[in-house]
């Protein structure tokens, strides 16, 4: 994924009427941009915090 993949599908996101799936669908387009940058670890601890998003 490129960046102005990531950006696309973030500012998609942005027009959702559904404020917790959009929420969640950018952490996990955040997440996948990091790891293929390179940062799997970074995504590994972030994704053992525990989320409320509503």
């Amino acid at each position: 994924m490129t960046e102005q993949d990531a950006i696309d599908m973030l500012r998609t996101l942005q027009s959702s009427d559904d404020t917790e799936v959009a929420h969640a669908e950018a952490d996990r387009v955040l997440c996948q941009f990091l790891t293929e940058l390179g940062y799997p670890d970074l995504v590994a601890a972030y994704q053992l915090i525990d989320k409320w998003y509503a």
